[in-house]
């Protein structure tokens, strides 16, 4: 490495402000502060963040008059349970906050009009057409937290969360579900109640062919969570399996998260479960037969390579050779 001065009006430089660096801590469709801010400080600065308090809910759709990012995560610093953390958080991540989620610089924040109700909303660009589209009446009062792309890459499997739409006057519904749309229809085909009562489905991964897996919490004993399988084309859920332990996560979370659950080389779907979410396993995503393949010290995210696996989450790249077959 070599010191460089830039020069006035230059806006990126050195590795700080590397697409590569601001696309790996956004997550493709909105910056993410915290995310950044705990990048640099672990990966730049090497000061290690504690995980977030397991009783801190994550931050809800605004409802109180709210407008920004910086406003939204202000709330987390008036938590004394959050402060001392947020305090050093924050500022590194706001600092990148002109660069936009796959590196660009922005002099300021996207306006999404495609929006109405508490909910939020779906839109898309069409690059030929140069014009942007979307929809919100079917989201106005369940909130998109997990997404996938289904079959022949024409359907969006979106995973939502069930809230109150004080906008629209829409009561809070009595479970989140799945709704599969359909990019060629640029409409809402199918939608897919998992489990009744869950707040939401979870995080959903495609599978191959028409299926998708996801995870959810079981909404009559918080001490277990529910693994199924779903069939996209048909609108229903093929298949359910109770596990004895909770889902590793908070659903619809925007916080950082040591885990991952994706779709392996070999079709399998892998994530991490256990009562401490550290146990490495592939899922078969037709009869949902679930394998343990190794115990790690805690989870990650997840990159394959031939046969091996890759798992960041800690302070060095871990690899585990030779464990997917394909």
């Amino acid at each position: 490495m070599v010191r460089s001065t830039l020069p006035p009006d230059k806006r990126r430089g050195g590795i700080l402000t590397h697409a590569s660096a601001m696309m790996a801590t956004a997550n493709g469709v909105d910056t993410q502060p915290v995310l950044r801010g705990v990048w640099l400080l672990e990966n730049i600065f090497g000061d290690l963040t504690p995980e977030p308090p397991s009783n801190v809910p994550a931050i809800e759709p605004d409802t109180s008059g709210a407008k920004t990012i910086r406003e939204l995560l202000s709330r987390h610093q008036a938590d004394p349970n959050c402060a001392s953390c947020h305090r050093r958080i924050d500022p590194p991540g706001f600092a990148l906050e002109n660069f936009d989620p796959v590196g660009r610089w922005r002099e300021h924040y996207p306006v999404y009009r495609k929006r109405a109700g508490n909910g939020g909303g779906l839109s898309w660009w069409n690059p030929t057409s140069n014009r942007d589209a979307g929809l919100c009446k079917p989201f106005s009062n369940h909130q998109i937290a997990y997404l996938c792309a289904a079959g022949d890459g024409c359907h969006i499997v979106i995973s939502t969360v069930r809230v109150g739409d004080l906008v629209l006057k829409k009561p809070t519904p009595r479970e989140g579900r799945l709704f599969v749309f359909d990019d060629t229809k640029k409409e809402i085909v199918r939608e897919i109640t998992v489990e009744k009562g869950v707040r939401g489905p979870g995080p959903i991964a495609w599978a191959g062919d028409n299926r998708a897996i996801g995870w959810t919490n079981d909404p009559r004993n918080g001490r277990k969570s529910i693994l199924y399988g779903v069939d996209v084309e048909q609108g229903v859920v093929a298949w359910r399996k109770s596990l004895p332990f909770k889902l590793p996560i908070v659903i619809g979370s925007n916080q950082k998260v040591r885990w991952d659950f994706r779709r392996g080389p070999d079709g399998h779907i892998w994530t991490f479960m256990g009562r401490n979410a550290n146990i490495l396993v592939g899922i078969d995503p037709i009869t949902g037969a679930v394998e343990g393949v190794a115990q790690v010290s805690r989870g990650g995210r997840l990159a394959f390579s031939s046969s091996d696996i890759y798992i960041s989450g800690s302070t060095f790249l871990r690899r585990i050779r030779n464990v997917v077959d394909f």
